[in-house]
């Protein structure tokens, strides 16, 4: 059977979006437990594009930097290597910085890109959270059934009657390119920072 989401927000596709709250998580039409926070914001960035959110950035200590994320532009991909499945999950996201705490700096191209490289791990480790935490409880929020039902029509015969456990062996793959488009604090025409990171099982 495959998995599912529900949480506070709107429909995109047929799948729902979880609300920055929590989200809940099936197994088939079957409730096995609730996303919390971080595990329903990572679920999220993977899920459907994101528009006009603010996410806080932790950075030195307690400093850190606020982005509001004008758009993104997640992608999910499915093969099988070895016998094995392959979870790919990539976003592009673009957005402004709107406010720097502590001894972050955005005051060169530089250190601007510096910032895209910590706001793409930020996003990296809550999508993985994410993924991680429905796999343990069986569900499939993300569609992988689905998606090789579709592409995979072969694979996914051999795989839907235990389906969603042979997620609990996927290995992933988890890019995140983020584009800072200004700072929104030194000037309109702020340098640019552009930087893809990756995380692999």
């Amino acid at each position: 059977m495959e998995g599912g989401m529900e949480g506070g927000a709107a429909q995109a596709g047929g799948t729902a979006i979880p609300a920055i709250g929590g989200a809940a998580l099936f197994n088939g039409d079957r409730l096995v437990g609730f996303a919390e926070e971080l595990e329903a914001r990572g679920l999220r960035w993977a899920l459907a594009p994101v528009a006009n959110q603010s996410i806080w950035v932790p950075a030195d200590g307690e400093g850190g930097f606020a982005i509001t994320v004008s758009q993104t532009w997640p992608r999910l991909t499915v093969e099988e290597s070895q016998g094995r499945l392959q979870l790919r999950i990539s976003v592009e996201v673009e957005g402004d910085v709107t406010e720097l705490r502590g001894s972050v700096d955005s005051g060169s191209r530089a250190a601007v890109a510096e910032l895209a490289a910590l706001a793409a791990r930020h996003i990296e480790a809550d999508i993985a959270a994410g993924v991680a935490y429905a796999e343990s409880l069986q569900s499939d929020p993300l569609r992988v059934g689905l998606y090789l039902s579709r592409w995979h029509p072969a694979l996914w015969r051999r795989l839907r009657e235990n389906w969603p456990r042979p997620l609990a062996e996927t290995a992933h793959l988890i890019e995140v390119d983020v584009r800072i488009i200004t700072t929104g604090i030194l000037s309109r025409n702020a340098p640019v920072g552009r930087t893809q990171t990756g995380a692999g099982p």
